[in-house]
């Protein structure tokens, strides 16, 4: 298994990460100025349910944004060189029924027309993969996999 394989997968999930951080630090700061430029009107109940409204959503963005930026740093933790067909962060896991990225959660990503899904140490399917090892067998929602390798 190349160290650009490995690469190129962890490059794509940094490359999804940093979109949404880029996307949500724009949409906080929209709101951040909105609330900022609000201005008391004769409306009174009606603006500081507004206003009290965009502060909800801006936390809410504030959390999420902080819940991406720790993906991030797990992301640049992983090293890519590493040789090894032990499971770890970083680990690119074949099955007979797709491939998987030990990483964070993110979209499936296709490199040279094969697709991994990246999949976040603690999800139930990393779970079953980290108790087993090539060659053998484990069930997740109903259906068998079999590992056929581990890099």
């Amino acid at each position: 298994m190349s160290a650009g394989l490995k690469s190129a997968i962890l490059k794509a999930c940094i490359e999804q990460i940093d979109a949404k951080i880029n996307v949500l630090d724009s949409e906080f700061n929209v709101y951040k100025d909105a609330v900022a430029n609000e201005t008391k009107s004769t409306a009174g109940d009606k603006h500081d349910t507004s206003r009290s409204m965009m502060q909800l959503e801006q936390e809410k963005m504030g959390v999420q944004l902080k819940e991406l930026q720790r993906q991030k740093k797990i992301l640049d933790s992983i090293e890519t060189a590493e040789p090894g067909s032990q499971f770890r962060l970083g680990s690119i896991v074949r099955t007979d029924r797709g491939n998987f990225f030990i990483s964070v959660f993110a979209r499936p990503v296709v490199i040279d027309n094969e697709t991994f899904m990246p999949v976040s140490m603690q999800s139930p399917i990393a779970q079953l993969i980290s108790r087993s090892k090539q060659g053998s067998d484990f069930i997740f929602n109903a259906n068998a996999y079999k590992i056929l390798s581990i890099h």
